[in-house]
């Protein structure tokens, strides 16, 4: 049996910087935040083994780097865990 363990994140864009908003907790970030900065900035555990979708599309593990998120974007951080007997 495969688990799902999954944080989600509303990025919205007010005065030249990102709102990152969390289960009604927000945070600001840089505008022109990558998706790997971000990985970094909300200390994502294990970050080589972690899925990102940014608006239910999936971002390449090699292009975290090169993915700016923008006004409106839903950031979501997967990680898949098999498990089950």
């Amino acid at each position: 049996m495969a688990t799902c363990y999954r944080k989600k994140l509303i990025i919205q864009h007010k005065n030249n910087v990102l709102d990152a908003c969390e289960n009604a907790f927000y945070k600001e970030y840089k505008y022109g935040l990558t998706v790997a900065e971000l990985i970094e900035a909300e200390k994502i555990d294990n970050p080589l083994y972690v899925t990102v979708s940014v608006n239910e599309e999936f971002v390449e593990g090699g292009t975290f780097d090169k993915a700016v998120l923008k006004d409106g974007d839903s950031v979501e951080f997967l990680y898949f865990m098999g498990g089950g007997c």
